[in-house]
């Protein structure tokens, strides 16, 4: 049969196709719905015995740029390429002994000479005395070219290289391999030439069907430049073999579900054998160990590792070390990053805090492991937790200061002790010479000079009174501690207050239960129950009724002995850091000495308790005493 492209010299080119056409639509429903459901941009229409002759319609025409004046219907070869019309002529002869439809793609030139892309889809039409070739054009966008190109160069690929390819038409779900890829598994394809999923299963292992599947998710979730998974299969002598799988979605239809899939497998048998044996080691290894490929998902780990991180150590192989990390710094992924690239990372000791807010000190190291292709495979984690031994240091480094601190302390007690005897000694030697003096002297008792003697001596008493009580604070052990009733040594104050606080109008409550005790030294207690009781009627104000409020509550492990008054206050943001220091006032009050706050402080703290403050100037003051509760 000759080219329909050819012109044939025996038949009439008068033949009116347009007519032939409308009767043949007329006649066979089948033409009609061709070209109903061909969605084309225009058709040709011709005799084949008389391929010269032919009707290009207006919607075709006015496609390719041609007008009533420039449109040639007796040319349609000038629109096609030779290889285009070799193509349709191979097509169609292949077509001639049935009647069905024909498709492929053929370069048209418009007006302008220029190819531009079609689809076409032909039918062969016969009558009595002739057969026709009716053929629907339909120009191809872009994103179809660009398509149709990309899956000629896979094709190409496919069918020319030596990798071990295979592709998938999703669509129908066969699968086609090339003779490379069925020879891994020592078959030829006469042998074993599987078209789809169920029978390459016969030949997958099923431990890694579901990884498989769920690499296949993550690719299509955009997580992943291309699908990529570890497999074992089975040889056709019986044993497993492992191979790495990659492949990439060529192609999409219309309604954007993957159509074309093209990838290929190598064989890693023996790197995974090597991997292997890497992968039993490190299970062992008594340290913290993880081992990684070069895409930071697990191969292997330590009990260590998992223990330590809380891992599952059932579900982590194949997961990404970044799922069990989420909030991984920055900094550690470039760490990664460079011993992906051969270099290694290690650390002295470094202080962590774990999601828990416990600190960890870790020594660690990051390096690359290399598989039998001296080729980097990934990388290997380690780190050993040094926090036991860093806190046996520093409990060994705070027991050294503790036993230095209690001798300096013992010495300044010592010290302390000697300059009290000392300095009563001579009080009392001074204070003898001085009613001596008197005595001898009667007239000198009048006298501003002997008066400023005497004041003067008596604030020395006072300082070496104190200066006593500091010094016995904190020498009474715990084991030395008593059940103290509270209340009787609360009225005992306040019978010796009674006077005091009547002089200064300061009203006393006292709520506290007649049965409250409390664990602690009851010369102590009376000490800062007296001091605190005093200083509120000294430094109560003038300005208002002054009352003075004492409660007792107890909370967890303490019991809590309150002083509230409305006096004068202090300025705590001014005086915070001195509140409780020796000699330190905060009033310009004549009785004002600085020590009884000092010595409460240090009496509580003896007693196994503590002292809190709260207070605004010109409002009033609640002290908090924390004592240990029976």
């Amino acid at each position: 049969m000759g080219s329909p492209f050819t012109k044939a010299n025996n038949m009439s080119i008068s033949e009116d196709l347009t007519e032939r056409l409308h009767s043949l639509v007329k006649k066979n429903t089948s033409v009609f719905e061709f070209l109903y459901n061909s969605d084309s941009d225009g058709y040709c229409f011709f005799n084949i015995q008389n391929s010269s002759n032919k009707f290009i319609n207006t919607a075709l025409s006015n496609t390719l740029g041609y007008t009533d004046t420039t449109r040639d219907h007796q040319a349609f070869n000038v629109f096609t390429e030779k290889d285009d019309q070799r193509m349709i002529s191979s097509a169609l002869e292949k077509k001639c002994s049935d009647s069905s439809n024909f498709k492929g793609d053929v370069t048209l030139k418009n007006f302008e000479k220029i190819k531009i892309p079609f689809t076409y889809l032909g039918v062969k039409l016969k009558t009595n005395e002739h057969t026709y070739l009716l053929c629907c054009f339909k120009k191809q966008s872009y994103q179809q070219v660009k398509r149709d190109t990309k899956l000629a160069i896979y094709q190409k690929l496919f069918e020319n290289t030596n990798l071990a390819a295979w592709r998938c038409d999703n669509t129908t779900r066969k699968f086609e391999y090339n003779e490379t890829w069925v020879k891994l598994l020592g078959y030829s394809l006469d042998e074993f030439n599987p078209t789809s999923i169920e029978e390459i299963r016969t030949v997958l292992h099923p431990d890694e069907l579901t990884r498989a599947r769920e690499n296949f998710v993550t690719y299509l979730e955009g997580k992943s430049p291309f699908y990529e998974t570890e497999i074992r299969m089975k040889h056709k002598n019986g044993h497993w073999i492992w191979m790495r799988s990659k492949a990439v979605i060529v192609s999409y239809t219309e309604d954007g579900e993957p159509e074309w899939i093209y990838g290929y497998r190598e064989d890693i048998d023996k790197e995974k054998k090597e991997v292997e044996i890497k992968k039993s080691f490190i299970a062992e290894i008594p340290s913290a160990t993880a081992m990684l490929d070069r895409n930071l998902n697990y191969l292997a780990a330590s009990k260590k590792w998992l223990t330590n991180y809380n891992i599952d150590s059932k579900n982590f192989i194949g997961k990404s070390h970044l799922d069990f990390f989420p909030n991984l710094q920055q900094r550690w992924k470039d760490i990664y990053a460079l011993c992906l690239q051969g270099e290694t990372k290690r650390s002295g000791e470094e202080l962590f805090v774990d999601k828990n807010g416990k600190e960890i000190w870790l020594i660690w190291e990051i390096k690359p492991w290399y598989n039998s292709e001296n080729k980097i495979g990934g990388i290997l984690i380690y780190s050993l937790d040094i926090t036991e031994d860093k806190t046996k240091a520093k409990e060994k480094e705070i027991n050294a200061l503790l036993r230095v601190t209690k001798e300096q302390n013992q010495r300044l007690k010592n010290f302390a002790q000697i300059v009290s005897h000392n300095l009563r000694s001579h009080y009392g030697n001074s204070e003898m010479l001085l009613e001596m003096l008197e005595e001898e002297n009667p007239s000198l008792r009048n006298t501003t000079t002997f008066d400023y003697i005497r004041k003067t001596t008596e604030r020395l008493n006072s300082a070496i009174y104190h200066l006593n009580d500091v010094i016995l604070i904190n020498s009474t052990p715990s084991c030395d501690f008593i059940k103290v009733d509270l209340n009787e040594v609360l009225k005992t104050a306040l019978i010796n207050a009674e006077m005091n606080a009547a002089k200064h109008k300061v009203s006393i409550t006292n709520s506290i239960n007649e049965t409250t005790h409390i664990l602690g030294i009851k010369t102590y207690l009376e000490s800062i129950i007296h001091n605190l009781v005093d200083n509120a009627i000294k430094f109560s104000s003038p300005e208002r009724t002054s009352f003075l409020k004492i409660t007792y509550t107890k909370e967890d492990l303490f019991g809590i002995l309150t002083f509230e008054d409305n006096g004068l206050g202090i300025d705590l943001e001014k005086n915070k850091n001195k509140l409780f220091g020796m000699y330190k006032t905060f009033h310009k009050h004549i009785e004002a000495r600085g020590v009884g706050l000092f010595i409460c402080k240090h009496q509580a703290e003896a007693m196994g308790g503590h002292i809190e403050i709260e207070s605004t100037v010109n409002v009033g003051t609640i002290f908090k005493v924390f004592l240990q509760h029976e």
